[in-house]
C-alpha cells in the first residue's frame, strides 16, 4: 500500500490512495441520475419517468419540471405516467426532429434519438424538460497528485457551515494555483458556499450529484447595484481573478442561485462571472434559479461554454437572463438550453462611466472593447422575452455575432437586435438554421418572430454609417409569426438607420417559403431601413 501526503496550507492528511480508485467512466449500464430533488428544498414533480426502464426522479421548478440524467450511448426510450391521471397527449420539442410519442393506457412512450435537451408538453400540465447528457469522457480522481478535495479541506456537504465550507473551497483553489495548476474536486453533496474567486490554471470539478447553493442570509460581497431593479445589490457569486488565464469549471454538478429566496431578501446574484480572463472554459454545468443574470462573461478573450444549462424561473426572481456576453471576443456557446423570464442568450455592451454594471470592472486604459466573434450554436430557448438577442446596450461595437442551429420554444420576440442605449453600432449578425416554434408572450407591446429595431441611443461616433447593419437571416422556420408586426426600424434617416438585411429561405407557418416582407409580417413595420432583400 502506498500513501500520498496532501498538504493544503496547514492541513496535512495521509490518504491511502489504493483505497480510493479513480472513477472509470462507463459507457454502458443503467441510466445515471445526475440530480435528485434536494431534501427539504425541492418538490418532486407529479410525473413518473423511466429511461430505458430505469426510474429517474423528476424535479418541480414551479413553472415546469425537469429530469437530469445520463443514459447509455445511442437512442433511448422514455416512459412517462401520472399517478392519478391517464395521459392523453404529448408534443416533443424540438419539433423539427418529428418525434411521435405513443400513448397507451394513459402512458406516454417515445424513443429519443440521442442525448440532448427536450421539452415535453403533456396535456395541460406544466412542461417536462428532459436534460440528458452523454457519459463523461474524463472524471478526475477524487484524490491524488494536484487534486484538491474540498471535503479533505474541511467543506461540509450537508448545506451547513457556509463560512468553513467557503474557506475550504477557496483554500483548495489557492493551493492549486500556487502549485502551478491543479483540480479542485467537489464530490456529490449539497454545499452552502459564499463568494469564490477562481485563479489561473485551476480546474473546478463538480461531480454528478453535487450542488453549490446560494444562501441569501450570508454576507456576500456586493459588487454592484442594478438600477432597473430599484438599485438591488448584486454579488458575483463565483468569479475569476482579474488577469487570470486557463480557468476551467466542469462536471455534471449544479450551481443553484436560490433565486426566489434571494429576490425576497433583496439580493441578486450573478452565478458565474468570468471577467478579465483568457482561455476560459465551462462545460456540463447546470445553472439553476439565479436572482439576476446567471452567467456574465466580461472582458474575456477566448471562452467556451459547452453542454451548459440555464434553468431559471418565470416569476419571483427578477431579471434572470441565462448568459450575457459582454465586451468579449472569440466566445463559443455550444449545446445549451436556456429557460427563464428574461433573455436566455444575448450579447450586450455598456458605458464605462454611465452603466451600473460596469462600476467594479477593471476598465482597460484604452476603454471597453466591443463584442467580436461570439457564436451561439445548438441552443434551445424558452422565455417571456427575446429567444435570441443582440442588445439592448450598444455602448461599444458588436460585430460577428452568430446564432446557429437554434430552437425557440416560446418567447415574445423570436430573434432580435435591440439598440436601446449607446453611441456605437451593431454589424455582421447572423441568424442561421433557427426554428421559431412559439410566440405566445407579449413584451414591450411586441409579440413577433423577428424585430431589429432602435429605440434610443445616439448615432455612431466612430464613422460607422448605420446603427445596425449587415444582418443575415437564413434557413429559418417560422411556425408562429406572433400577433404584432415584425420590425425593421432604425433611429433616423441618417447614421441611425438600419442598413443591409438579407432574408434567405424563411419558411412560414403554412410551410411555404417567404417571397417578400409582407408575407413575413413586416407590413407597416419597416422605417428608416434600406437595402432589405428577400431571396
Amino acid at each position: 500500500m502506498h500513501t500520498n501526503d496532501l498538504i493544503t496550507d496547514n492541513l496535512h492528511i495521509r490518504l491511502h490512495l489504493s483505497d480510493v480508485e479513480p472513477p472509470k467512466p462507463s459507457q454502458d449500464g443503467p441510466t445515471l441520475v445526475l440530480a435528485s430533488p434536494l431534501s427539504g428544498i425541492d418538490t418532486p414533480s407529479p410525473f413518473q419517468l423511466l429511461i430505458n426502464g430505469d426510474p429517474i426522479p423528476t424535479i418541480s421548478n414551479i413553472d415546469y419540471s425537469y429530469a437530469y440524467f445520463s443514459p447509455a450511448p445511442g437512442s433511448f426510450t422514455i416512459q412517462i405516467s401520472h399517478p392519478s391521471a391517464a395521459l392523453q397527449s404529448c408534443r416533443i420539442t424540438p419539433l423539427k426532429l418529428s418525434i411521435t410519442p405513443q400513448i397507451t393506457a394513459g402512458v406516454v412512450t417515445a424513443t429519443l434519438p440521442s442525448t440532448g435537451y427536450y421539452i415535453l408538453k403533456i396535456d395541460s400540465y406544466p412542461e417536462l424538460l428532459l436534460i440528458s447528457e452523454p457519459r463523461e469522457d474524463h472524471i478526475p480522481p477524487p484524490l491524488g497528485f494536484r487534486i484538491h478535495n474540498v471535503i479533505s479541506a474541511g467543506a461540509k456537504d450537508n448545506n451547513t457551515s457556509i463560512s468553513a465550507t467557503t474557506a475550504a473551497f477557496q483554500t483548495c483553489i489557492d493551493a492549486a494555483n500556487a502549485a502551478g495548476g491543479g483540480t479542485v474536486f467537489v464530490p456529490a453533496g449539497l454545499y452552502s458556499v459564499g463568494n469564490l474567486v477562481l485563479k489561473s490554471n485551476v480546474s473546478l470539478y463538480l461531480a454528478a450529484g453535487s450542488t453549490l447553493r446560494f444562501d441569501p442570509t450570508y454576507a456576500y460581497k456586493i459588487h454592484w447595484h442594478k438600477n432597473s431593479q430599484g438599485r438591488r445589490p448584486i454579488t458575483w457569486w463565483i468569479a475569476t481573478e482579474f488577469g487570470s488565464r486557463n480557468v476551467k469549471i466542469f462536471g455534471r454538478g449544479v450551481i443553484d442561485g436560490n433565486g426566489v429566496a434571494s429576490a425576497r431578501a433583496n439580493i441578486g446574484n450573478n452565478l458565474l462571472v468570468p471577467i478579465s480572463t483568457s482561455d476560459f472554459s465551462c462545460s456540463g454545468i447546470l445553472f439553476r434559479n439565479s436572482a439576476s443574470w446567471a452567467v456574465t462573461p466580461v472582458l474575456v478573450d477566448g471562452g467556451e461554454f459547452r453542454d451548459v444549462k440555464f434553468l431559471n424561473r418565470f416569476r419571483d426572481s427578477g431579471e434572470n437572463d441565462g448568459i450575457d456576453v459582454m465586451h468579449s471576443s472569440n466566445i463559443l456557446i455550444h449545446n445549451a438550453i436556456g429557460v427563464g423570464l428574461d433573455d436566455p442568450f444575448s450579447t450586450k455592451t455598456w458605458s464605462a462611466s454611465l452603466s451600473d454594471i460596469a462600476v467594479p470592472w477593471p476598465i482597460p486604459a484604452d476603454g471597453l472593447p466591443g463584442n467580436d466573434g461570439v457564436t451561439f450554436e445548438q441552443t434551445l430557448s424558452w422565455t417571456i422575452c427575446f429567444g435570441l438577442k443582440v442588445g439592448a446596450g450598444v455602448w461599444a461595437s458588436q460585430q460577428n455575432i452568430t446564432f446557429r442551429r437554434a430552437v425557440v420554444y416560446d418567447c415574445s420576440i423570436g430573434i432580435g437586435i435591440h439598440f436601446q442605449a449607446g453611441d456605437s453600432w451593431v454589424r455582421g449578425v447572423g441568424f442561421e438554421d433557427v426554428d421559431v416554434e412559439g410566440v405566445t408572450w407579449t413584451n414591450m407591446n411586441m409579440r413577433t418572430w423577428c424585430a431589429f429595431f432602435v429605440t434610443g441611443g445616439t448615432d455612431p461616433t466612430d464613422g460607422a454609417q448605420a446603427a445596425i447593419g449587415n444582418v443575415s437571416v437564413q434557413d429559418v422556420r417560422v411556425r408562429d409569426k406572433g400577433q404584432t408586426t415584425a420590425q425593421l426600424v432604425g433611429r433616423n434617416d441618417g447614421k441611425g438607420k438600419l442598413r443591409g438585411v438579407l432574408f434567405n429561405n424563411v419558411t412560414l407557418p403554412d410551410g411555404e417559403r417567404a417571397k417578400d416582407l409582407d408575407e413575413m409580417g413586416f407590413t407597416g413595420g419597416v422605417r428608416f431601413a434600406e437595402n432589405i432583400r428577400v431571396i
